[in-house]
C-alpha cells in the first residue's frame, strides 16, 4: 500500500529533517524511499534494502538477544528516530530486529546519501549526533538499573520514562496514558511478567495507576514521581 504522504511532507513534520534548509529539502529527501509496515511486523535489520532508516510515523522496538538468548529491547523508536548502519560497512543486522508496535512508515536511504547530508548540513548532523548520544545515555542508565536496582524500582523508572517520551494526554481526565502490554513492560524492565504484575498490582491498589488491556493510565503522576525520588534513582 503506497504511503499517501510525500517525503517532502515529512520535512515539515519531523524535527530531524526540518534541520535541512527549505530550499534544499526537495533534493535532500528525493533519494529516500518509504516503506509501510503493519503492527507486529518483525524483521532483521539485514532484511532492509537500505542502510539508514528514519521512523516517519508510528513506533517500533529495536531489539537484540541478550547474553542468555532472551530478547533485550535496546530502544523504543518513535517519529524522527534513526536506526541502521551509518558509518560501518558491516552491521549487526543479523542480530538486531525491529518490532513494530503500531502501523509504521519508514524512510530509507543509502549510507552514502545520508553521510552526504551529514557533511553538508551541520544542524542536521548535530541533531543526529544528539539523538544518538541521548539513546546511548538512556541505554547506559537502563543497564545500570538492570544490574543494581530491584524490580520495583525498575518498573517505576520505566513507567515514568515511557510517560515522559511516549505518553498521551489521559482520556479519563487524569494524567498520562501509556499503551503497552504487560509482557512488553516486562521485557523493558528485564524481569518476569509475574514479577512486574506484582508491582503493577501494588501501584493499582494504591490508586497510582489504572490498567485496562494495553492501556496503563497514570492517575497520579506526582505520586509516582515521589516514589521514584524515595527510591533514589535517576529517571532517564
Amino acid at each position: 500500500m503506497p504511503n499517501p504522504k510525500s517525503n517532502l511532507w515529512y520535512c515539515s513534520a519531523l524535527d530531524l529533517l526540518a534541520q535541512i534548509p527549505p530550499e534544499d529539502q526537495p533534493s535532500a529527501v528525493a533519494p529516500f524511499k518509504s516503506q509501510s509496515l503493519k503492527r507486529k511486523d518483525t524483521f532483521f535489520l539485514s532484511e532492509l534494502r537500505q542502510d539508514i532508516c528514519i521512523i516517519a510515523s508510528g513506533a517500533a522496538n529495536l531489539c537484540r538477544p541478550n547474553w542468555i538468548g532472551r530478547r533485550f529491547i535496546e530502544a523504543i523508536l518513535s517519529e524522527g528516530d534513526i536506526f541502521g548502519n551509518i558509518y560501518q560497512a558491516e552491521s549487526d543486522g543479523q542480530t538486531h530486529t525491529i518490532e513494530c508496535l503500531e502501523p509504521t512508515t519508514l524512510l530509507l536511504a543509502s549510507r552514502e546519501h545520508f553521510n552526504h547530508l551529514l557533511q553538508k548540513y551541520p544542524d542536521f548532523a548535530s541533531t543526529v549526533i544528539q539523538q544518538l548520544e541521548d539513546r546511548q545515555r538512556t541505554l547506559s542508565l537502563r543497564l545500570e538499573s538492570l544490574m543494581f536496582k530491584p524490580v520495583r524500582q525498575r518498573v517505576i523508572e520505566t513507567i515514568l520514562y515511557l510517560a515522559k517520551f511516549y505518553g498521551d494526554k489521559c482520556e479519563h481526565g487524569w494524567a498520562v496514558d501509556i499503551r503497552i502490554t504487560q509482557q512488553h513492560l516486562a521485557d523493558l524492565v528485564g524481569a518476569t511478567r509475574q514479577a512486574v504484575n506484582k508491582v503493577m498490582r501494588e501501584l493499582t491498589f494504591k490508586f497510582i495507576l489504572s490498567r485496562k488491556k494495553r492501556l496503563v493510565c497514570i492517575i497520579s503522576l506526582n505520586r509516582l514521581k515521589k516514589l521514584a525520588q524515595k527510591n533514589d534513582f535517576e529517571i532517564p
